[in-house]
């Protein structure tokens, strides 16, 4: 299996009320992956998307959209429409920043068959 680095950062969004407690906000379908913008990662997501005919989400059909190497790395922050589902990629996040800057707010979970990295639930409260 080829490796894609991405870290989770979506699934159901959390915030402080004025009391200052946690409570949902509401819950999203979507998945939320913030990916590493390196040249021979970019190749690897072009790739593993490909086959899943990944589409501009809210954006009328029979717009022009090619999902290549070159769109990635000419865009930054995508919200997709897959055959699997919505996918939000993110290059950067606001205020969270990139990738690279992420990693030491993540860990290493392992579930279908895969790992992956999630990001620390206090990082996601602040920046969301």
């Amino acid at each position: 299996m080829k490796k894609l680095w991405g870290a989770s950062w979506g699934g159901r969004r959390i915030y402080r009320d004025w009391r200052g407690s946690r409570r949902p906000a509401f819950t999203t379908v979507d998945l939320d992956v913030v990916y590493s913008r390196s040249r021979e990662n970019i190749r690897r997501l072009a790739a593993a998307l490909s086959g899943h005919q990944p589409y501009l989400r809210n954006v009328r059909a029979g717009l022009l959209f090619v999902w290549d190497e070159r769109t990635i790395r000419n865009g930054l922050n995508f919200t997709l429409s897959t055959d699997f589902g919505d996918l939000d990629l993110l290059g950067e996040v606001a205020g969270g920043g990139t990738y690279n800057d992420l990693l030491s707010r993540s860990h290493e979970v392992s579930g279908f068959g895969v790992s992956f990295r999630l990001v620390d639930l206090d990082m996601l409260i602040v920046h969301r």
